[in-house]
Parts: structure tokens; sequence; C-alpha cells
């Protein structure tokens, strides 16, 4: 039960990442930063 627990803890961690990873992403390239 715990490794099911955390594999879908982590599936939602990284879900979680990958958005934040887009946005930032997206808002480097609206705002250049340079």
């Amino acid at each position: 039960m715990k490794y099911t627990e955390n594999s879908i803890l982590e599936r939602q961690l990284g879900k979680r990442f990958h958005i934040i990873k887009i946005i930032s992403l997206s808002l480097a390239n609206i705002i250049p930063l340079d």
C-alpha cells in the first residue's frame, strides 16, 4: 500500500513540477531576463 501511495504522490508532484516548468518557460519567453 505504501508503495502505491508513494507512486501516486510522486506522479502528482511530477505533474506540478512539469506545470511549474512550463509556466516558468512561458514567463521567460514573455519577459526577457537579459
